[in-house]
């Protein structure tokens, strides 16, 4: 029956399909080569398989929807049960860097007591919602507020400014006018 089935895939869909799950892994840090061609092969048999009863979907496509499902079971064994339990867990993973610590483990049969314990500790969770609250205005304080100029100098800053927004006006609307089209 097994054959029957994978006669059915092309060799280009299979290279395809394989690239991309290997591609997907490699973004994961799978650096093992044995370990990662072992979670391809598993992952591509089972696409092929469901490729029998969905012909019109390609092996690739039916091969990343699989290898995002044994994510999410995998991250499931750990983690409680959420909407974006791969994005947790991968979010997790990647803050532990996991991949350094714990080579080989990732979609492994059994997972590592202290890599669930550090992975439960170091799970990344969402900010609560913002709430409204009221304060107490305050005043606003700066150490600038106490540098007193001299009183030349003062009074020029108040003479002046009036002139340097004269300046930057006619400089912004002669930079308008010669950007406009002719």
């Amino acid at each position: 029956m097994k054959e029957a089935i994978f006669n059915q895939v092309t060799t280009e869909e299979w290279n395809e399909a394989s690239s991309r799950v290997e591609a997907h892994l490699l973004a994961m840090h799978q650096v093992d080569r044995d370990r990662r061609e072992k979670i391809i092969q598993q992952v591509l048999e089972k696409a092929a398989l469901q490729k029998a009863q969905h012909p019109e979907t390609s092996l690739t496509t039916l091969a990343m929807e699989q290898i995002r499902l044994e994510i999410e079971q995998w991250f499931g064994k750990v983690l409680a049960p959420c909407d974006r339990l791969p994005a947790k867990g991968l979010t997790s993973w990647y803050a532990l860097d996991a991949a350094q610590k714990w080579p080989g483990i990732f979609l492994a049969e059994e997972i590592p007591a202290d890599f669930q314990q550090a992975l439960l500790q170091g799970e990344v969770c969402a900010t609560p919602d913002l709430s409204y609250s009221s304060m107490v205005p305050q005043p606003y304080e700066s150490s600038l507020q106490d540098i007193n100029l001299p009183a030349p100098l003062g009074e020029l800053a108040k003479e002046l400014s009036p002139v340097m927004a004269k300046i930057f006006t006619f400089i912004l609307s002669l930079a308008v006018w010669s950007s406009r089209p002719r």
